[in-house]
């Protein structure tokens, strides 16, 4: 709450934004080299996994049908499975007691989740 927040600095957000952008921009070069029909949105430390392609502009293009729910379900739990925990909806926010390691947790898992959902 407001305790967290007077004693975060600039810097410690300027870093957490750098963090969510090397995350994000990790797992899109992930999704793309497979070519899968996912996607990576977000700003800063906030992520959210798109179990498609078309653009997502707001709530409408953003909602999932149950196939797509199905695939955020099976991706949440193979991430769960291998130590990273998201949310359900595919969410995932990033906090300033990420390490790097924890980030290379967070891509090698991600990466072998896409590996074994192809």
């Amino acid at each position: 709450g407001l305790a967290s927040m007077t004693l975060l600095s600039r810097d410690s957000f300027r870093k957490l934004d750098q963090v969510g952008e090397r995350v994000r921009q990790s797992l899109l070069e992930q999704i793309r080299s497979k070519a899968l029909p996912l996607q990576v949105t977000g700003t800063g430390s906030m992520l959210m996994l798109h179990p498609h392609t078309r653009p997502v502009l707001d709530y409408r293009s953003h909602y999932r049908d149950a196939q797509e729910q199905a695939t955020v379900a099976q991706l949440h739990e193979a991430l769960m499975r291998r130590g990273v925990i998201i949310a359900p909806d595919g969410a995932m926010y990033l906090s300033t007691a990420l390490s790097v390691a924890d980030e290379m947790r967070l891509e090698d898992a991600f990466e072998d989740a896409l590996k074994n959902w192809q």
